[in-house]
């Protein structure tokens, strides 16, 4: 590491020059908070070949026989309790008591009573177009309201009736003129609300509502009726129809990822919990300042189906197929995906793993670039003990097709395997680092590794840390070649005291090897657990969140982060508090989106949990944007020869550990940093290079390692006047007959950094 002292004194005048050409003070971005209303959305939206609408409390099914509504009543409720009504009769009163007494029944005046009609949708409302009147079911956050459109009026005298069949387990607890009410004591249930009457000149007059055994009337007076403007509208109350009357929220197990390169949004897929037997997966497109963007998505909403454990990946794509998300989730023991589109179109589902086995923990890294159409998903097969991974190929129809797995890792008579991850995208290179953990007979365990490319390729394996400690792989992400994992760590399997570590490591191209690096200790409390840690590759470090009880032994847990070093996992910025309710926070997850521009490495955050209740153990979802205030990095890919590539990580104000960093070099080469406050063109051969030595200098010589890797120590003063500087750099490397015969060297890429 070079501490030279001309060196120091080269920076201080590297500092000095950019300090003039600075032409602001950058400053971190505060962290945002989400609203808590995440996941307040709504759609109407075709599924399966069946028409839904659905709010953050409900989901409606339609078919021709009428609505299905059912109440998110999360896991108190036994299982699912709907409330199902069915079109029979629309008339007059005194039409409709002549024929019930002529035919011993219920007449639809210009149709059959009953008859089957197709729903329609037109963005959030529902239509079934009757001979009489067109029945109407407009969406909302808050529920499904129904009414009645007549255009003219049916035949006869006497009040406006429309009839129902109504169907449902749920006992009516109370009815009046302001409506009916059905609810399960201590869980929740659905209101229909009272009925008014609302012409074309805005003239309103209060219906009634009567339930008689399963048949549901509406009724409009005929004084009314009959001086009304058409159209004429029966609105069972205006707003919400529809009302859960539980007002809690079950949501879990959030997943989220960035849209890939250039993106400027997130997906994130949650499981929202109807009753103890039914959860269903669903999905929200959030910018890049939080908001939700489109509708809510619905993936699964077929009653009884236990749908849990989403994870969620990002194409890029082509021309052909666009951006596209990939979900896979778990039912029972077999895995699912479909596709998502960026217009909200949801693809059909397939079966990842069509194996008797039980599979658990999907995982799922996604593609960065437009080299392939295809999401990695790996997953723990407990039945066969084995770490399996799969490609998932997505058609520009959206459709899926998932080829035959692979066994990345497996257990023996000595030991098993579990935990997969896969890094949350392969980088511009494509290849992936799964992280799994290995427990040597059930005792301690310890992080494993193993390199893939995007076909799925396996390049090498390694131990991760090979400590006697008990360490449990959580999240891994990186940049293709370089990755951080996150792990929990305690000194054996029977202490309750957890801690978090993290573990950096890369790929030599030349040999073909996974390099792991030194773990680092990132948060240790003694006497507190710190558990479920979620990480994410910001472009000029990584993003760690974890979980922290209160205290040892209480459920209380509180929410940290920091951002670290992207090659030692050294601290970079402060830890700071996230969360810290009197609730507990639970599972922990990050997406990142590490380039703003091509070439600019300047991440931001999205950190997404569960906050359960104490008291009530309803589950919303919360979350926080995290701008990197860790200096931004521009990177040029124009090397040559084996000049390998430039890096860095944390050019913030104050770090004594910052370093320039060269990377997969001709190995045990001589190398030299160029260091300049502006710009360069000097040509050599094929050889540019960009930093400008005539307005700064090179460092002294540096010799690369047993994989072509070196580095320099450059400290950035802890003064406000190195914010917002900018510098350029590159590295000279000694090749004999090199690219740049005049120097006997080639270059490295070239990168700019600017402090922060």
């Amino acid at each position: 590491m070079l501490d030279a002292p001309d060196l120091r004194r080269g920076l201080g005048l590297v500092f000095w020059c950019c300090s003039l050409l600075a032409a602001a003070v950058g400053a971190q971005q505060a962290p945002a908070h989400l609203p808590r209303a995440l996941a307040r959305a709504c759609c109407v939206q075709p599924l399966d070949g069946e028409l839904w609408a659905a709010g953050p409390d409900f989901k409606a099914r339609f078919d021709a026989q009428g609505i299905e509504f059912t109440p998110a009543l999360g896991r108190q409720a036994p299982h699912n309790l709907p409330l199902a009504l069915q079109f029979t009769a629309v008339g007059r009163d005194r039409e409709l008591r002549d024929s019930g007494m002529r035919d011993g029944g219920m007449r639809d005046l210009g149709t059959v009573a009953g008859e089957p009609a197709a729903p329609h949708a037109d963005g959030l409302q529902v239509r079934y177009h009757r001979a009489a009147c067109t029945e109407r079911y407009d969406t909302s956050p808050q529920g499904v309201a129904l009414s009645f459109v007549f255009d003219r009026l049916p035949a006869g005298a006497g009040d406006l009736v429309v009839r129902m069949r109504l169907r449902t387990e749920l006992p009516l607890v109370a009815a009046n003129d302001a409506g009916l009410r059905f609810e399960l004591a201590g869980v929740g249930g659905v209101a229909i609300g009272g009925v008014t009457g609302i012409d074309a000149a805005q003239q309103r007059c209060a219906g009634s509502i009567t339930l008689h055994g399963d048949r549901l009337e509406l009724r409009l007076p005929q004084h009314f009726v009959e001086r009304a403007s058409l159209p004429l509208v029966l609105d069972p109350q205006i707003g919400t129809v529809f009302a859960v009357t539980n007002s809690s929220a079950d949501y879990a197990d959030p997943a989220v990822c960035g849209r890939g390169l250039m993106g400027a949004s997130y997906c994130c897929a949650f499981v929202r919990e109807f009753s103890a037997t039914d959860h269903d997966i669903r999905a929200l497109v959030l910018t890049s300042t939080g908001s939700v963007f489109g509708s809510l998505l619905l993936l699964t909403s077929s009653a009884g189906t236990d749908d849990v454990d989403p994870a969620i990946g990002a194409i890029v794509g082509t021309a052909t197929v666009g951006r596209r998300y990939v979900v896979v989730y778990r039912r029972g023991g077999n895995l699912h995906a479909r596709s998502v589109a960026e217009d909200g179109t949801i693809g059909a589902e397939v079966v990842v793993d069509a194996s008797a086995d039980t599979m658990l923990e999907p995982s799922i890294g996604g593609e960065l670039t437009d080299a392939d159409n295809d999401v990695l998903c790996v997953y723990d097969n407990v039945t066969q003990d084995r770490i399996e991974a799969t490609q998932i190929q997505v058609s520009a129809a959206g459709s899926l097709n998932v080829f035959t797995p692979i066994t990345v890792a497996t257990g023996s008579q000595f030991s098993t395997v579990g935990s997969p991850r896969i890094s949350h995208h392969g980088g511009r290179s494509g290849r992936y680092l799964i992280a799994y953990t290995s427990t040597n007979n059930g005792s301690t365990s310890s992080p494993r590794g193993v390199v893939v490319d995007r076909n799925l390729t396996v390049l090498d394996s390694a131990t991760l840390d090979s400590s006697s400690r008990d360490d449990d792989v959580r999240d891994v992400d990186g940049d293709g070649t370089n990755w951080v994992v996150a792990y929990e760590s305690r000194a054996d399997n029977t202490s309750s005291d957890r801690d978090i570590h993290a573990v950096p490591a890369f790929f030599d191209v030349a040999t073909s090897t996974l390099v792991p690096g030194t773990s680092t200790v990132v948060s240790a409390i003694a006497n507190t657990d710190e558990l479920a840690p979620a990480i994410g590759f910001l472009g000029g470090s990584y993003l760690i969140a974890w979980l922290r009880r209160a205290a040892p032994g209480s459920s209380n847990t509180e929410i940290f982060a920091k951002s670290i070093d992207a090659f030692t996992c050294a601290q970079c910025e402060p830890t700071i508090l996230l969360a810290n309710s009197a609730d507990i926070e639970t599972s922990v997850a990050i997406a990142t989106e590490p380039y703003r521009a091509f070439g600019v490495l300047e991440g931001e955050g999205l950190v997404l949990w569960e906050r359960e209740e104490v008291s009530t153990g309803n589950g919303d979802l919360e979350g926080i944007l995290y701008g990197s205030g860790d200096g931004s990095l521009s990177l040029s890919q124009n090397g040559c020869g084996s000049g390998g590539d430039i890096a860095a990580s944390c050019a913030v104000r104050g770090n004594v550990a910052f370093r320039i960093r060269l990377r997969g070099a001709r190995p045990a080469s001589s190398a030299w940093l160029v260091l300049a406050p502006r710009y360069g063109s000097i040509g050599c051969g094929p050889c540019t290079l960009r930093a400008d030595p005539f307005a700064g200098l090179i460092a002294p010589m540096q010799t690369g390692d047993a994989y072509g890797n070196a580095e320099a120590s450059l400290p950035i003063p802890n003064s406000p006047a190195v914010v917002g500087i900018e510098f350029y750099s590159q590295w000279i490397v000694a090749v004999p007959a090199g690219s740049c015969s005049y120097l006997a060297s080639d270059f490295s890429s070239w990168m700019s950094v600017r402090v922060e």
